[in-house]
């Protein structure tokens, strides 16, 4: 399932290795590529050569400090806030699940159809569903029951389990019998 990108047109010209501190005893961060779209929306463009195990808190950490700027000392309105988009290019899959791309967007676990409305999108493992199907389709024709199962399935837990089942099977009929075999015991 792709998206259709918009075509942006920016405000100003992107500004590299942006420096944002909070205070001058604070850490600073410099964003790689920063952009300002005509509709006040915010692009900050990472580049990362080498694995590092701290990459989601460093995108959580670099997220604070680019919204911080965004409203006026003294302001009491938080919907002023900007919609901020992080892009993160890297040669590798940083969760290691055979996915090029990772979107993330603030959701409620026990409600999964509301999303908080932050207006920020991160990279963020979702479709373990769909990545379970792409590699039983590896494997061969996938039946459509058990299509339907795999997408019906809402627990990230199960979910995980079957995609490591997935990867360990040899063919479709191998991976429904290892499903089988676990949900018996």
């Amino acid at each position: 399932m792709h998206k259709t990108l918009k075509e942006l047109t920016l405000l100003t010209p992107a500004q590299t290795e942006k420096e944002l501190r909070t205070a001058p005893w604070l850490r600073s961060i410099r964003l790689d590529v920063y952009a300002l779209d005509k509709e006040l929306s915010v692009y900050s463009t990472e580049m990362q050569k080498e694995y590092r195990n701290d990459l989601v808190k460093r995108s959580r950490y670099y997220q604070s400090l680019i919204d911080s700027p965004l409203l006026e000392p003294g302001s009491v309105n938080f919907n002023q806030l900007n919609n901020t988009y992080m892009i993160l290019i890297m040669p590798f899959d940083l969760f290691g699940l055979g996915r090029y791309c990772y979107t993330f967007q603030n959701c409620c676990r026990e409600e999964k159809a509301i999303e908080r409305q932050a207006g920020k999108a991160e990279g963020r493992v979702e479709g373990k569903a769909e990545s379970i199907i792409e590699l039983l389709e590896e494997l061969g024709p996938v039946p459509e029951e058990l299509r339907k199962k795999i997408m019906k399935e809402r627990d990230a837990e199960t979910l995980k389990g079957w995609l490591k089942l997935a990867a360990k099977a040899a063919s479709v009929e191998d991976f429904c019998f290892l499903l089988d075999s676990r949900e018996k015991i």
